[in-house]
């Protein structure tokens, strides 16, 4: 992943190019967004490359009429489970770097409703992140970030195990942006709803996992006032909430992976 984050400003190689598509496909969080940022890097040096992603992200729902999961002429494009949340990744990618692409509209993906699906929502922030970090689309991404973070996490999805790390990465990223404060004070706020209670299934108690890291992480930044409201509005894990503030807090690495 370190290597990956390199060759988004790395020469257009057989090698470079090869292994972020390869990536790309990989399922884990933590891997295919710092592949799609490669790839988009290395797009604006390499016009064949920038064809074929485009080619690519024109056949994926929800930008195209056809089935989900790109060009079948393209092993590198995941399976269509995954396919439409790694290319709307990318075209994100490469719109904030000024790279046309055609199907891809940035209003329509920034101003459209976050998908109810619990892994689809937390995907799209992490798309319109990398539409807030181009200079190109900033403005765009930041007008609409704050509406589509509170729509996430809600009933009948629930809140994804990605979505607490998501937001936080929203307000690292965000932070001393004055266009950004709204958006950050939203992430704060959903991060501190116990949305864990409407996650469905097996995933509650990941999601309860990551809320106590949450009340870590905002400890850790002197945000008392804002643990305490995770604690009125979560009176039934008091106990748990005040064994999580004696760990440490969540960190960037091996913590903050899927």
């Amino acid at each position: 992943v370190q290597w990956l984050a390199l060759v988004e400003h790395a020469l257009p190689t057989g090698s470079n190019t090869a292994l972020a598509l390869e990536m790309f496909g990989a399922v884990p969080r933590w891997i295919w967004p710092v592949a799609s940022r490669a790839l988009a890097g290395l797009a604006t040096r390499d016009a064949t490359l920038r064809e074929r992603l485009v080619r690519a992200i024109d056949g994926c729902a929800p930008f195209a009429k056809k089935k989900a999961g790109g060009d079948p002429r393209e092993p590198w494009v995941p399976a269509p489970a995954h396919a439409a949340r790694h290319l709307v990744h990318l075209a994100c990618a490469m719109a904030a770097r000024g790279l046309p692409v055609t199907s891809a509209d940035p209003v329509r993906v920034a101003s459209s409703p976050l998908p109810k699906d619990a892994t689809d929502g937390p995907a799209r922030l992490l798309a319109l992140l990398e539409l807030a970090a181009g200079e190109p689309t900033r403005a765009l991404a930041l007008e609409h970030l704050a509406a589509r973070i509170a729509e996430a996490g809600n009933p009948p999805a629930g809140a994804d195990v990605h979505l607490a790390r998501t937001l936080r990465s929203i307000v690292v990223s965000l932070e001393g942006i004055d266009a950004g404060a709204a958006a950050c004070e939203a992430a704060l706020a959903k991060l501190a709803e116990p949305t864990f209670r409407d996650t469905p299934g097996d995933h509650q108690g990941d999601a309860l996992v990551e809320w106590l890291a949450t009340a870590r992480w905002l400890a850790a930044r002197g945000e008392h006032g804002r643990v305490g409201v995770m604690r009125a509005g979560a009176p039934e894990c008091e106990r748990l909430l005040d064994l999580a503030l004696r760990g440490p807090a969540p960190g960037d690495d091996a913590s903050e992976r899927a």
